[in-house]
């Protein structure tokens, strides 16, 4: 009886290449599906209610601070304007009732307002309103 004939070399080559490719889509699929979900660039802004140490003291004017937060996984910039309550006016520490922010993807920067109150009145926390202009 003759033995059955042996594959050649390269069948097992082929076999072995064949199976390298396979375990190598398999990981890619894994790593794929295992990759953090990217989120766009989002703010969320919070006021304290209760007023800080103004970095310049002026007469009238109370400061506060706001929590400006990047809630997505992306970078991006942000223009931001102070909106005041009641008699007073309200500025953000540089003096401008707008400013340009960039932040990171869950980067928090604080920014400080300035309010200034006309008369008798008491100061009151602004609103900090912030909108995304576009990615960083």
């Amino acid at each position: 009886m003759s033995s059955p004939e042996r594959p050649a070399p390269t069948y097992f080559v082929a076999v072995a290449v064949l199976v390298a490719l396979l375990l190598a889509a398999g990981g890619l699929l894994i790593a794929m599906a295992m990759r953090p979900s990217v989120s766009p660039a989002a703010i969320e802004v919070r006021t304290s209610v209760v007023p800080t140490d103004c970095l310049v003291q002026k007469r009238n004017t109370t400061c506060f601070d706001s929590q400006a937060t990047n809630t997505g996984s992306e970078g991006g910039q942000f223009d931001c304007r102070v909106v005041a309550f009641g008699e007073t006016e309200a500025t953000f520490a540089s003096g401008d009732p707008a400013i340009q922010i960039t932040l990171n993807g869950h980067q928090t920067l604080t920014l400080t307002t300035e309010v200034k109150v006309h008369g008798n009145g008491a100061a009151a926390p602004p609103r900090v309103q912030c909108d995304a202009t576009r990615p960083a």
